[in-house]
C-alpha cells in the first residue's frame, strides 16, 4: 500500500482538494407571496432597481390618478401622481429616477427619495405604451393609436421629448408598444402587425414581419440574442441572431 509517508500525503492531498471543491448547498426553493390582491384596477408593470426600490405602475379607474406603488425594504407606499389616465410601462434610469409613460402622451418623472412626481407632456395625446432610455440625454417613449394603426416614436436628448427629423415610415400604419436599447447605440422598436424596427448610428432599419398579430414583449442580452413576443388568441415568440429574426412559438402557447 505504500509508506506511511505517502499514505498521509495522499489523505492530506485529498483533504484539500475537497476543501477547494466544496459540495454545493441545497437550498430550499424560493416561494412564491401573494403581495397585492383586490387593487382598484389593473396593474401594468413591475420594476426595480434592487430589493428596496421597486415600483408598480397602473390603471387609473376611477379618474383619481393612476396606480403607482413604491416599495422600499419594508412596507409598500400608494404615490399620487397629480395626474390622470393609465400608466402603461415605467423604466428606471438610475437609483433615483424613475420614467413613466400612460394615456394622453403624459410622460412622468419619478423621484423615489422624494416621492415626488414631475410631469412632461409629449408632443401628442396618443397613448404611451413603452418607455426606455440609455440615461436623460437619451430616452425614447413610444406609442400610437390602435384603432387607427397610427404610431408615435419621441426621443428626449435632455430638453423634452421631440419628434424625430426622418421617423421611420411604420409609423404611418402601426402603433408601437415597446422600445429596448440591447448594445451600443442600438434600440429596438416592435408594434402592431408585426412591426420590427431597429435604430442604430445607420438610422431605422425595418426587418421583414414574421406574424400579423401585434408584439407587445421586447428584450435582449445582447445584439444576437432579442426576442419579441405578442399574438392575439395564440402566442408569438421571435428571436433575432444578429443577422434576421426567425419565428420560434412554441406550440400551443397563448397571447403573450
Amino acid at each position: 500500500l505504500g509508506s506511511p509517508r505517502r499514505g498521509a500525503a495522499l489523505i492530506a492531498g485529498g483533504l484539500l482538494l475537497a476543501a477547494c471543491n466544496p459540495e454545493p448547498p441545497i437550498t430550499a426553493p424560493s416561494e412564491w407571496q401573494v403581495v397585492f390582491e383586490h387593487q382598484p384596477g389593473a396593474l401594468l408593470r413591475v420594476i426595480g432597481n434592487s430589493s428596496k426600490d421597486v415600483l408598480v405602475v397602473g390603471a387609473d379607474v376611477d379618474g383619481q390618478g393612476p396606480i403607482a406603488l413604491h416599495y422600499d425594504g419594508s412596507r409598500w407606499r400608494r404615490r399620487r401622481t397629480g395626474t390622470t389616465g393609465d400608466l402603461w410601462w415605467s423604466f428606471p434610469l438610475g437609483a433615483d429616477d424613475y420614467r413613466l409613460v400612460g394615456d394622453g402622451g403624459q410622460i412622468l418623472r419619478y423621484t423615489p427619495s422624494t416621492g415626488a412626481f414631475a410631469a412632461t407632456q409629449a408632443p401628442t395625446t396618443d397613448r404611451l405604451f413603452g418607455v426606455w432610455g440609455s440615461s436623460a440625454t437619451d430616452l425614447w417613449t413610444v406609442g400610437g393609436q390602435t384603432a387607427r394603426n397610427r404610431g408615435v416614436i419621441w426621443h428626449d436628448q435632455g430638453s423634452g421629448p421631440t419628434a424625430l427629423s426622418s421617423g421611420p415610415s411604420a409609423t404611418s400604419s402601426a402603433a408601437l408598444f415597446k422600445a429596448q436599447g440591447v448594445g451600443n447605440d442600438t434600440v429596438w422598436f416592435v408594434g402592431q402587425r408585426g412591426v420590427l424596427l431597429r435604430k442604430d448610428s445607420a438610422g431605422f432599419t425595418q426587418f421583414p414581419s414574421l406574424t400579423p398579430y401585434p408584439l407587445m414583449g421586447l428584450h435582449g442580452i445582447r445584439t444576437d440574442r432579442v426576442y419579441a413576443v405578442g399574438g392575439v388568441a395564440g402566442g408569438v415568440m421571435l428571436r433575432f441572431d444578429g443577422t434576421v429574426w426567425s419565428d420560434e412559438s412554441p406550440m400551443g402557447i397563448p397571447q403573450m
